[in-house]
């Protein structure tokens, strides 16, 4: 359930149930994409110019993340603690 503070009213958040993901990599606030790159989040947020923060979890998500990193040099590597295997970035 929405709280009624958030609905409607003149805060800058938006919660919806769904959003066309392009339209929000297109909007010129959006500087980066944290991305579990399935193929058709790099290729919405490549086509915007958006820069990948790449998080991949499974399947042919990690084969996209080292083509997007190594590549077409399009992002960096985050991966939940110790040192990445590329060396990007580590949170």
């Amino acid at each position: 359930m929405v709280p009624k503070r958030w609905a409607g009213g003149k805060s800058q958040r938006v919660l919806r149930d769904w959003v066309e993901q392009r339209r929000v990599l297109a909007h010129p606030a959006v500087g980066g994409f944290l991305s579990h790159c399935g193929w058709n989040s790099v290729l919405e947020s490549l086509s915007m110019g958006v820069m990948l923060l790449a998080f991949p979890m499974n399947a042919e998500q990690p084969l996209n993340a080292m083509q997007v990193l190594n590549e077409l040099k399009a992002g960096l590597r985050v991966e939940m603690g110790g040192p990445s295997r590329w060396g990007k970035l580590s949170i």
